[in-house]
């Protein structure tokens, strides 16, 4: 893929909400643009889709030492019929000392019916360390 631009609108609730955790859900409908690397000319031009939107979102955090969010988002395509995409992220950030934190980052996207002949999962594990200023 080399590029994919989504628009769109959600209407979205928050479910719990403490001082130290939030749960919110979203249902909406996008508009995704996009284009995908191939030999063939004919698949190289881009692709206009319509998907709906439900997303799940989570965050858990304690002040000056960790935070925990997790997102996960559902596209059931209306252009291609049967395909879904998902996407899932994962972060936790460890402030391990004053304003130096250390973060990990697990993400999962899955498309059913990718355009071109391509893997259909993409998987991936990120580590930064960071400061806060």
């Amino acid at each position: 893929m080399d590029l994919r631009v989504t628009l769109g609108a959600a209407f979205g609730r928050t479910l719990i909400r403490s001082d130290r955790t939030a749960f919110a859900t979203s249902l909406g409908a996008v508009v995704s643009r996009e284009k995908y690397s191939s030999t063939t000319k004919a698949t190289n031009n881009p692709e206009t889709t319509s998907e709906l939107l439900a997303s799940l979102d989570f965050t858990n955090f304690k002040f000056d030492a960790y935070t925990v969010t997790s997102s996960l988002r559902v596209y059931p395509s209306l252009t291609t019929w049967g395909r879904v995409r998902i996407g899932s992220e994962t972060t936790i950030s460890w402030e391990f000392i004053k304003d130096l934190y250390w973060n990990l980052r697990v993400y999962e996207n899955f498309d059913s019916k990718p355009p071109i002949n391509a893997p259909k999962n993409d998987f991936g594990i990120t580590t930064g360390l960071g400061w806060k200023f």
